[in-house]
């Protein structure tokens, strides 16, 4: 039996609670919840280095934020704004961590100390553009 330990992002604008702790089995596919890690507004979507979990705050406003991991709770290290609205994703890379503002098409990119947290806002580059899809395109989206 193949069990790993997860976590998992919601949008909580519908009774979810942030990042829930789950445990999956690959030989069987069964998925449990097995509580919450950190209660957050819309930690949509997730990354994780080392002992830190990166999970964006998907809102008008947007942050980023940085947890350490405590037993099955996730203490918050700190969070920082992206300078852009909703952002969807989150990566890291070496010691930067990027964070990409949807509704606003942006990246923002930020520094990694060495506890995990995040460091200052290194750049944030504005992407211009539109799609053929006037209602829907009329400007840039940032994503994955």
């Amino acid at each position: 039996m193949a069990v790993h330990d997860a976590l998992i992002g919601t949008y909580t604008r519908r009774g979810a609670e942030g990042i829930y702790n789950a445990r999956f089995d690959s030989d069987s596919g069964h998925l449990e919840m097995t509580g919450v890690a950190a209660r957050v507004p819309n930690p949509s979507y997730l990354a994780c280095s080392d002992h830190t979990i990166y999970a964006v705050i998907e809102e008008e406003q947007g942050f980023v934020a940085a947890f350490a991991r405590v037993d099955s709770e996730l203490r918050e290290l700190n969070r920082k704004p992206t300078q852009g609205a909703h952002p969807c994703h989150v990566s890291v890379v070496g010691d930067r961590v990027a964070a990409a503002n949807y509704s606003s098409g942006s990246i923002a990119l930020f520094s990694r100390l060495d506890d995990g947290s995040l460091g200052e806002l290194c750049s944030v580059e504005q992407h211009a553009g539109r799609g053929p899809d006037s209602r829907r395109q009329a400007g840039p989206h940032a994503h994955m």
